[in-house]
């Protein structure tokens, strides 16, 4: 059984609509597919109902964290996505996101390059959480850059010019979220150095696994955050962090079933194959 735990549809900052993630993923050969959109649970139904019997839809959220100083992402997995807690954080997060695109178009403005906030808003669609990948789509549309990478490289990478953070709620809020919605708490992507630094410190702030298994993960790195993450009877995971075809097909990066059992345990618990 393949699985990837960790894909973006156009309900965040993916390039694909939820049906056709689903769908797609279903023509690779995935078995299980969490549909993982920062800070919203919009296209879990949508995937949902067009998944093939083979394939089951975890339905996930990437929330975004402050610890400090570092900005992490949160992944909630087996989320209930009708939860009064998770629907009002996604909410919330909406309004946030909606003011902090504004004020980068304006940091932009002030560089001379204009940008319409309708404009970026289309480029993401009506429904969509908005993030920095849409304003650069927008800017590559209007001819300000070549690239989107060109585009985050001279104004929208973390503290660029045109960079404003996201705000975000704290681990151990986010966790509680997560947790109140019936779901499990994992830390997506993180780098070898800040697992070996950090762990404890979120385990003992709600956290119930990592990310361990990923596309840009050295095989010593993967090893490496496995052996910390069991160590401390916490559940390994993995998926490809897809957002669309840029970062090639879905399917090409897949976990297998045998190298995430803890997961996979839980899976087959909560969500049976039909």
């Amino acid at each position: 059984m393949k699985l990837d735990l960790h894909v973006h549809t156009t309900a965040s900052d993916g390039s694909v609509k939820p049906a056709r993630v689903a769908r797609m993923a279903a023509a690779a050969g995935i078995g299980v597919l969490a549909v993982a959109d920062h800070d919203t649970i919009g296209g879990i139904a949508e995937a949902s109902a067009e998944a093939p019997p083979s394939l089951r839809v975890v339905p996930a959220i990437e929330i975004s964290c402050a610890v400090g100083e570092l900005n992490i992402h949160l992944l909630g997995y087996f989320v209930d996505p009708a939860h009064p807690g998770l629907v009002a954080h996604s909410r919330r997060v909406i309004e946030l996101r909606e003011a902090r695109m504004r004020t980068m178009i304006e940091l932009l403005a002030g560089m001379g390059i204009p940008v319409e906030y309708d404009a970026v808003r289309l480029e993401a669609g009506a429904e969509a959480v908005l993030g920095r990948p849409h304003l650069a789509r927008t800017l590559v549309a209007t001819g300000a850059v070549p690239t989107v990478g060109r585009a985050f490289e001279l104004y929208l990478a973390d503290r660029a010019p045109a960079w404003v953070p996201v705000e975000a709620v704290d681990l151990e809020e986010a966790a509680a979220i997560v947790h109140a919605a019936g779901g499990i708490a994992v830390w997506a992507h993180p780098s070898a150095d800040a697992l070996d630094a950090r762990i404890d410190a979120f385990r003992e702030q709600g956290l119930d696994g990592v990310e361990c298994i990923r596309a840009r993960a050295t095989p010593m790195e993967v090893e490496r955050g496995l052996a910390a993450t069991r160590a401390r009877s916490l559940i390994p995971t993995g998926g490809s962090d897809w957002h669309g075809t840029w970062h090639g097909r879905l399917g090409d990066f897949t976990v297998g079933a045998e190298q995430i059992p803890e997961f996979v345990e839980l899976l087959e618990a909560r969500i049976p194959p039909v």
